[in-house]
């Protein structure tokens, strides 16, 4: 049976715009014996450490286990050979598993270069006004000798079944969340959890 052209053309539209939705997140394979520390190290970017300690938790994406991990490396998107000295990118990332030992594998962000080199501050989860699930909070700070700027990463959890590689980064209300402490006259309002927490609930007032 031969197609027509224009049903031919139609096949191919859909198929070019189905897949611009987005990229399924990578299904990785834990070994039997290896530990937390080098199964999240085996998808590290080059020339990485760990940051801030390794969260394990089943409490957040229903009836799934996760574990996220923050890695400092050097920048290396623009500048292939960028070096291992100076200031680094920290990129934050997300496995979720779906099996005894396989896990979905999501990028939750990269926390930019601003002079310095960002620090993970804290990561909590909480629900944002009537939501049913709770949000990944993931609060930065970025500090010079007399200044430093705080910044809270709001994500919404995953979906096991969405069409996406990258946690959905909730922007708007992340924003109100950026503080500036500027010398000892100006103390930034937002630099921990439960400050962000008691914010949360005022808003739900």
């Amino acid at each position: 049976m031969k197609l027509g052209k224009s049903v031919l053309v139609a096949f191919f539209l859909f198929l070019i715009l189905w897949n611009a939705g987005g990229a399924y997140a990578t299904a990785v394979e834990r070994g039997e014996n290896e530990t937390v520390e080098e199964f999240v190290m085996r998808f590290a970017p080059p020339d990485s450490k760990i940051v801030h300690k390794i969260i394990q938790t089943s409490n957040w994406i229903s009836n799934h286990s996760a574990i996220i991990v923050f890695y400092e490396h050097p920048d290396t998107r623009f500048n292939k050979n960028q070096s291992s000295d100076g200031e680094q990118l920290v990129t934050g990332m997300l496995f979720v598993q779906n099996s005894s030992q396989q896990y979905n594998k999501y990028l939750i962000g990269d926390y930019e270069i601003e002079g310095v080199t960002a620090e993970i501050n804290s990561v909590f989860f909480e629900k944002v006004g009537k939501a049913h699930e709770k949000d990944l909070f993931v609060m930065v700070s970025w500090t010079t000798r007399n200044n430093a700027v705080y910044s809270t990463y709001i994500y919404q959890p995953p979906a096991m079944d969405s069409k996406t590689d990258k946690l959905v980064y909730l922007e708007d209300l992340s924003k109100q969340f950026f503080s500036m402490e500027l010398g000892p006259d100006q103390r930034a309002v937002y630099t921990t959890a439960s400050e962000i927490r008691a914010a949360l609930k005022k808003m739900d007032k």
